[in-house]
């Protein structure tokens, strides 16, 4: 089987991570793996299988439609002669549309929908969506909230599934006490301090001021906290000024861009997420696989993910108060672990990646046997 991925780019966030991860176990798996990325970002290239052709198209023009660029993935295609094409969101699945005009027998085309977000003050780009998202062969959502989400807008296509998001449950585990000493000590936090996890690209949306907001309730109150945030991102020098405003400077660590997720994890004692919009969150779900208390937003499908209560705590989007006082309810170690187990037990049942990798195999595998199907006028 020949598969064709089309993705905006290979920048760190979910929905990259996720096509990187697929690619490359498919690739793994036998499967004869393509990777096309629009825009030239690329710091997860070097996390593909190394059996993965990468291509980077490169949009050079910020209106519209780079024709050029349409006409090079089109190219591409042809030269590959993929089995399926697989694209990744909303914008990559309208722009392999594009490539697509005048062919007359095409593979089968599969969207993967990592968003919930839709241009709904532009009648035109919401009518184009449309268009592209509803002649896919099967477009595939994570959840059943985001296909909800999506048919409200008047999405739907031939055929749907649901696959969630899995995470190498043998990568993301529990850590040994020599573990969560030594990334204690890197990061410069005592034992008798509440370390409080985030990871998450440094981008507005994710609201780490939100978090910084909840850590200085929380140091008022007497909590002795320090904040950690795994990711780099553009409000990293803004972030680091609220800190130095809220008296956090010095306790606040920014890890930048790391590979060693896992091992950061290990260190800390809560993991939150203040997200202002949310999916199926990997951070969350690494987190609970990692044996750690959640605290996030109940924002999207966030509470597919968290059990409130049993396998972590909610609390309403842009609350920081209430993040805090989440927060400070997991404070004794003793709450901490009755969570922690839980929410392990929870990503075991929940979240294996090589699950997740079967479906899409199966998906794939069927719609290429199908063979080019002809494309309607």
């Amino acid at each position: 089987m020949r598969v064709l991925f089309v993705l905006n780019s290979l920048a760190v966030g979910g929905a990259e991570r996720h096509t990187v991860d697929l690619a490359s176990d498919l690739s793994r798996g036998g499967a004869d793996v393509h990777l096309a990325y629009l825009a030239d970002r690329h710091d997860l290239r070097d996390a593909l299988a190394p059996a993965v052709k990468v291509r980077t198209v490169g949009i050079r023009r910020s209106g519209p439609v780079d024709l050029q660029a349409v006409r090079q993935l089109a190219a591409l295609r042809t030269q590959v002669a993929p089995d399926v094409v697989v694209t990744v969101n909303q914008y990559p699945h309208t722009f392999h549309g594009w490539s697509l005009h005048g062919v007359v027998h095409a593979p089968a085309v599969v969207n993967i929908q990592h968003s919930m977000a839709y241009p709904g003050d532009n009648w035109l780009k919401l009518a184009i969506g449309r268009r592209y998202l509803g002649s896919a062969s099967a477009i595939v959502y994570l959840t059943a909230v985001q296909r909800d989400f999506w048919h409200m807008r008047g999405v739907r296509a031939q055929r749907e599934e649901i696959i969630a998001n899995g995470i190498d449950l043998e990568r993301f585990r529990p850590a040994m006490p020599q573990q969560r000493a030594a990334m204690r000590w890197r990061a410069g936090v005592r034992d008798d301090t509440l370390l409080l996890g985030c990871c998450a690209g440094l981008r507005e949306e994710k609201r780490h001021d939100l978090v910084l907001a909840a850590a200085a309730q929380l140091a008022v109150r007497g909590v002795r906290i320090h904040v950690l945030f795994i990711g780099d991102g553009p409000q990293r020098e803004s972030l680091q000024g609220l800190a130095g405003q809220l008296g956090l400077r010095d306790r606040l660590h920014i890890t930048g861009y790391v590979d060693d997720v896992q091992d950061w994890l290990r260190a800390c004692d809560v993991v939150c997420l203040a997200s202002s919009h949310e999916v199926q969150p990997l951070a969350l779900m690494e987190a609970q696989a990692s044996g750690l208390p959640v605290v996030a937003s109940a924002v999207g499908a966030v509470a597919e993910l968290i059990d409130h209560g049993r396998t972590g705590l909610l609390f309403p989007r842009g609350d920081s108060t209430r993040l805090a006082d989440g927060i400070q309810a997991l404070a004794a170690p003793a709450a901490r672990q009755a969570i922690a187990a839980q929410a392990r037990r929870h990503a075991q049942a929940h979240y294996d990646r090589r699950q997740m990798v079967e479906r899409y195999r199966d998906l794939l595998g069927e719609l290429a046997r199908q063979g080019p199907r002809l494309r309607s006028a």
